[in-house]
């Protein structure tokens, strides 16, 4: 018999869903790819790393690692079924996998390495808590006047002011999460910007923060929001000082974004903080997973099978996200029949005006009209096609599929 042989680059290291690093989990990598095994099978693959020539001489190499005799047929039957594909050798390595529909990358990891070490004294135990009461104080007072006097006037701000510090803020926003992820030890990647479904979205490669321990990870998860409170004191400042609409506004959208970050049902800093402290990776996966264990024995005439005790966050979360996918599906639809219901007419009376048109100045301002009107039900139109793949998707994987094709996927 063929022994599976493994490949050379794979690094095995301790891997914690709690607040040390005391674990029976480990964090397996191959290239761009991260897999968490159990403790056997991590012995299983550190086994075959030795290249065992018999299946006595795996049987002999697992027994010394782990203290546990089986027969080398038996544990070679289990690599087949349950050690991925990625790591044997002559497989492809896994494809790095973005939920961004593309991405542009802004700051290489050299810059970021640069950046993100001048930022470290941020996190000074003295400094988080003098900022964040700050934070609390001067945005408290803020907020009461956006729900007194409501948010400033848009005439009298100043847009490139305010899309200038906006994406700025976002950037920082960033910054923080790489910053974090240094802080405890971990190689910064490259900071870019790209589409999310419909949303432009900065991102930070902080890939490396698996390695980090539950609550380090947690750290991580909220210091994108830390450093943007730390810009709220500085906008606020200026706000209270001034009474700017520009920065009132500014003030209002940057809040607004920190809330809506903590939608767990995108991959934002919600779903990464609620799967770091729920101790759940893989949420939408074994949402699937969880929607088709209680549905796919109701399509054969069985009684489903109920989750465990400790899987009740799960099925609520799956709930949840089941619901509020399929409102947005409806909100996508309702809204891009509306453009289209409109767009034509907005079409001729863009006609009409081109055709009184004259100089060069003329024609480029049209085309920029062409622009603002086609831009927003073609980013609707490309977000809702993707959305609804992914809708699709998620009804065949988790009503129809079989248990070794959620496996699959799932790496």
């Amino acid at each position: 018999m063929n022994i599976i042989q493994l490949k050379n680059n794979i690094h095995i290291e301790p891997y914690s869903r709690h607040s040390s690093r005391e674990s029976n989990e480990y964090l397996v990598r191959v290239g761009p790819g991260h897999f968490v095994v159990s403790q056997p099978l991590k012995y299983l693959i550190e086994a075959l790393q030795q290249s065992p020539a018999t299946l006595e001489q795996l049987s002999d190499a697992f027994y010394i690692l782990s203290g546990v005799k089986q027969q080398g047929l038996a544990l070679h039957a289990i690599a087949k079924q349950h050690i991925p594909k990625a790591l044997w050798l002559g497989e492809a390595d896994p494809q790095e996998k973005h939920p961004l529909m593309f991405n542009l990358g802004l700051l290489s990891p050299r810059q970021v390495l640069r950046l993100t070490n001048k930022l470290l004294w941020l996190f000074s135990p003295m400094i988080v808590v003098g900022a964040l009461l700050a934070f609390c104080l001067l945005h408290s007072v803020v907020l009461w006047q956006l729900l007194t006097d409501g948010v400033g006037a848009w005439q009298q701000t100043q847009p490139v002011a305010l899309i200038a510090i906006i994406l700025l803020c976002f950037l920082w926003h960033e910054l923080g999460h790489a910053s974090a992820n240094r802080k405890f030890g971990g190689t910064p990647g490259r900071i870019g910007v790209g589409l999310y479904v419909i949303f432009p979205a900065f991102y930070a490669d902080v890939t490396t923060s698996w390695q980090l321990t539950r609550m380090q990870r947690v750290v991580v998860d909220v210091s994108g929001l830390y450093f943007q409170a730390i810009a709220l004191i500085f906008i606020d400042l200026y706000q209270l000082y001034s009474h700017s609409a520009t920065a009132l506004n500014i003030a209002w959208l940057i809040t607004f974004a920190m809330l809506y970050t903590l939608n767990p049902f995108f991959k934002f800093d919600g779903y990464w903080l609620l799967s770091d402290l729920s101790g759940i990776t893989n949420l939408h996966q074994k949402m699937r997973q969880t929607v088709r264990d209680l549905i796919h024995p109701l399509l054969h005439g069985r009684r489903p099978i109920l989750p465990a005790n400790d899987q009740y966050l799960l099925l609520a979360y799956s709930l949840l996200s089941l619901a509020f996918f399929s409102f947005f599906v409806v909100f996508l639809s309702q809204q891009l029949s509306h453009i289209v219901a409109t767009l034509p007419a907005e079409c001729r009376l863009w006609y009409h005006s081109v055709t009184t048109f004259q100089g060069a100045g003329d024609y480029l301002y049209a085309a920029w009209q062409l622009v603002t009107i086609v831009f927003w039900p073609a980013v609707l139109l490309l977000g809702l096609s993707f959305y609804l793949m992914k809708f699709i998707g998620f009804i065949y994987h988790g009503l129809f599929s079989s248990p070794k094709e959620l496996a699959d996927d799932n790496h």
